[in-house]
């Protein structure tokens, strides 16, 4: 809708005699214009004017009966419409009962009843062919089973080298068979072996056993030296049967015997083939950082240590931390070093809320009253928690009444502390 200003300025008319403001031309064409100028905006309000349907649809006036929660919308027809808040529905207040269950009291008096076990996942370890767990009291224990590791775990680049290994290995073997075969020539002779073998240094041996005119400078002990030592060398040679088995060989890292024992190729040969196969694990699919997705993948001994001491800690946070004492007591305590320190529910004379700490001993000699019944219950509370934070080491009870208004009690192992949240940090009311 158009803003309009005034724009009509009347005219101080005077009786006669006076004739300052006689009637003439400009003054009847000021009142010609005021009235068209009057007559544009009643059109232009026309036009722009809500229709009655509509506006009979806006609304009046709202209410809020605080005693129920009842909201109450008037339209300007007169048509009311009720909101109910449910105001009644709202926790005023939490306990524990005898059941150890949490008891919430709603702003109208009705009591819903919820077990702390809500509050508790429970998860279960079960063992495979593959890994194994075992349990001694909170302590899990996971190990992997002798054998249980099969080619079917292995990833495919494993296997291959696996396959690669067995072949490098028969290729080891027909060397040592071409070997075997060649130390036959060097003995007895043969194709390829002319004038190299021990039978042809023999046959040389028994032509110069006497000073000949041929061999002037040659004596018979000269030759009879190189043929003993070529006799040797047939005698040695004379044993291969044409088999890895039949040729001696020095165990340098002690496979098959002591280290730098006498054994033979065949059996040296079956050594590391049966650790290629049998024991290799790929140095890549040692896993050390709890990231893998492949399966097959080994864990890192050092990984598995650390993921022991990191449940056992876990399991030991929970025991000190947050637990229901020993002494059936419903409470939460926390040790530190042979110090112990509790929060305890209690409704004794109206105190709900006690701190006790002992230095090893049997019973909780320091009692001191922290809050009443009266201090505790608090009417409007949104919501009410009980929980551990770790990465704090404390346990915590919180009750919110509103988004910028929430009160918490933290117990550590310095102590008990009581903040409050006032909407953008928190403040420490009081520590002990």
């Amino acid at each position: 809708m158009a803003e309009y200003n005034k724009q009509y300025t009347p005219t101080l008319w005077k009786n006669y005699p006076l004739t300052d403001t006689s009637i003439n031309a400009y003054r009847l064409n000021h009142l010609e214009g005021g009235v068209n100028e009057n007559d544009n905006r009643l059109v232009a309000l026309s036009e722009d004017k809500a229709e009655q349907a509509v506006v009979n649809k806006m609304v009046k006036t709202v209410t809020l009966n605080k005693d129920t929660g009842v909201l109450t919308v008037t339209l300007l027809d007169g048509t009311k419409t009720t909101y109910d808040l449910d105001v009644e529905k709202v926790v005023a207040n939490f306990d524990l009962n005898s059941n150890n269950d949490l008891v919430l009291t709603l702003a109208d008096g009705t009591q819903k009843v919820v077990p702390l076990s809500k509050f508790v996942d429970t998860y279960t370890f079960k063992s495979s062919g593959t890994i194994t767990f075992n349990t001694n009291g909170k302590e899990i224990t996971a190990f992997v089973p002798d054998g249980s590791i099969t080619l079917a775990k292995l990833e495919a680049t494993v296997l291959s080298t696996i396959r690669q290994y067995m072949l490098d290995a028969q290729t080891a073997k027909g060397q040592a068979e071409q070997a075997a075969e060649n130390a036959r020539g060097y003995a007895v002779g043969g194709t390829g072996f002319e004038g190299v073998s021990a039978q042809h240094f023999a046959n040389l041996a028994k032509r110069y056993a006497v000073i000949t005119d041929e061999a002037p400078k040659d004596n018979a002990q000269s030759y009879a030296q190189d043929a003993a030592k070529s006799a040797e060398e047939a005698r040695q040679a004379a044993g291969c049967d044409g088999t890895a088995a039949s040729i001696s060989a020095v165990d340098v890292q002690g496979l098959v015997a002591a280290a730098g024992g006498n054994s033979d190729v065949q059996a040296l040969i079956n050594a590391v083939a049966d650790r290629v196969i049998n024991r290799l694990v790929a140095k890549g699919q040692i896993v050390n950082n709890l990231l893998a997705t492949e399966p097959g993948n080994v864990l890192d001994a050092t990984q598995g240590k650390a993921l022991k001491e990191y449940y056992d800690r876990l399991n030991s946070d929970l025991d000190e931390h947050f637990m229901m004492s020993p002494d059936g007591v419903t409470a939460i305590q926390s040790k530190s070093g042979n110090t112990w320190r509790r929060l305890q529910v209690q409704m004794i004379n109206d105190d709900i809320a006690l701190f006790k700490s002992h230095d090893g001993g049997a019973t909780w000699p320091e009692v001191k009253t922290l809050l009443t019944n009266a201090d505790f219950r608090t009417s409007g509370v949104k919501l009410a928690e009980i929980f551990y934070d770790p990465l704090a080491s404390s346990a915590v009870i919180k009750w919110t009444l509103s988004d910028n208004l929430i009160y918490q009690m933290v117990i550590t192992d310095q102590g008990l502390r009581y903040d409050r949240w006032n909407g953008l940090t928190w403040e420490n009311m009081w520590a002990k």
